[in-house]
């Protein structure tokens, strides 16, 4: 029997990647990875992805502003672009974990599609925001590589300790550290090393990155996830001394809406070690989340 080369009827894999635009915008390089998705699957993620604050991507341009030059637009353009795509690509996994039907108002692709599709298509994101930081460099693309690894470790771990049903403060917080707190510090230590900042600038921004992103994952956790398993664990892990149903049925929250301000404090003290802009700005949006923290405590008081 004649074999036929599957070249005969096959596109041939090619390995090139195209060259990245460096006059494209951080906005042009989201638009190019939607572009870059099937139809069907662009027309349902397009809307998310126009959604959100951009925090991250505003921590990226801030923190580059810390150190002594002035990166090229184009590579600071493609990196703030690269870790929004990191964090689109964790949602679009999260609604699968959670089996959410709603994202930023509008139906997720797990709702959509399935569990497969919506699985691919987040790793298809994945690709995209690889393609952005190694045409920044090798040390940016491996910074980021160890952050979706650590990203990986934190939600693994929280869904082996939820389905064992053994949950302490330990595991909460490798959890946060991993899933949370890890974008914050590499957004704001990725972008600080394109502007060239010293290396007690860039402690103080990693310093920064961590405890504001326990904070604000925990003070997010408080507010929703008070009826759900996870919920109950996390406060029977750092809370053990509450009652065996917490919410509402015994113990008050408010220690743990007091221990997120105080994780906001610990970001206003790294932030205090800036200078400049980066320092009014951080130490404002650490303000604000302790302020928010504080009100939290009164509500769950």
């Amino acid at each position: 029997m004649t074999m036929t080369s599957p070249t005969a009827h096959h596109h041939r894999f090619d390995v090139s990647m195209a060259p990245v635009d460096t006059n494209a915008t951080m906005e042009d390089h989201l638009e190019a990875a939607m572009a870059d998705q099937p139809d069907a699957i662009r027309a349902t993620l397009a809307p998310i992805a126009a959604g959100g604050k951009r925090t991250r991507a505003r921590m990226v341009r801030l923190a580059s502003r810390a150190g002594t030059v002035a990166p090229p637009p184009h590579r600071l353009e493609a990196l703030a672009a690269s870790v929004e795509l990191l964090h689109l690509a964790t949602l679009v996994h999260d609604d699968v974990i959670d089996g959410d039907l709603e994202r930023r108002g509008h139906p997720t692709l797990f709702a959509s599609f399935d569990e497969g599709t919506s699985i691919v298509a987040g790793d298809r994101i994945i690709g995209s925001a690889f393609q952005l930081t190694s045409s920044i460099s090798g040390t940016c693309a491996a910074g980021m590589a160890r952050c979706l690894m650590a990203l990986c470790d934190g939600q693994q771990h929280e869904e082996l300790c939820v389905q064992a049903g053994e949950w302490t403060a330990d595991d909460y917080w490798r959890s946060v550290d991993g899933k949370t707190a890890s974008l914050f510090t590499f957004a704001l230590v990725a972008g600080a090393e394109l502007g060239q900042a010293d290396a007690t600038t860039l402690g103080a921004l990693q310093d920064f990155g961590m405890a504001y992103g326990r904070a604000y994952q925990l003070a997010d956790d408080l507010v929703d996830l008070p009826s759900t398993p996870p919920g109950r664990q996390l406060v029977r892990a750092l809370a053990p001394s509450q009652s065996s149903e917490p919410f509402g049925l015994g113990g008050s929250l408010s220690p743990l809406a007091d221990l997120s301000a105080h994780l906001f404090g610990d970001a206003l003290a790294a932030a205090s070690l800036l200078s400049g802009e980066p320092a009014e700005v951080f130490t404002a949006l650490a303000e604000a989340g302790r302020a928010q923290a504080h009100r939290l405590a009164e509500e769950l008081g």
